[in-house]
């Protein structure tokens, strides 16, 4: 893979979903950029996977939930190229209990991390 192919930037993509959509991108020409919050394992080893099938990866820790690991994110990302796409896939599912035990803090904290305007 090309130094110069595109890049596609998936969040949230250590486990589940994510690293189901980057394992299917060895299909394409692109350049993976793998997003996690805070499992450094996982990434590395679908960074490793990805490698092994010829897909170029690196990965990128940024809690997308904090806009200054928003702007680290793509500042990386700029370093390494040109952003060819985005698959905004991060989330959390949380039990937040009944509405009265809800904090403006927790409430702000799922509706960040599931933002659309990264």
């Amino acid at each position: 893979m090309s130094c110069n192919a595109p890049i596609i930037l998936i969040t949230g993509a250590s486990s589940g979903i994510g690293a189901a959509i980057a394992r299917k991108s060895i299909n394409y020409p692109f350049r993976i950029c793998i997003n996690y919050r805070s499992h450094h394992e996982r990434a590395e080893r679908l960074k490793q996977e990805l490698e092994a099938s010829g897909i170029s990866a690196f990965c990128v820790q940024a809690d997308i939930s904090q806009q200054a690991d928003i702007d680290k994110l793509f500042d990386v990302v700029d370093q390494h190229g040109r952003l060819a796409g985005l698959v905004n896939n991060a989330g959390v599912i949380t039990q937040l209990g009944t509405i009265a035990d809800v904090t403006m803090e927790r409430l702000q904290w799922v509706f960040g991390i599931h933002r659309q305007d990264l």
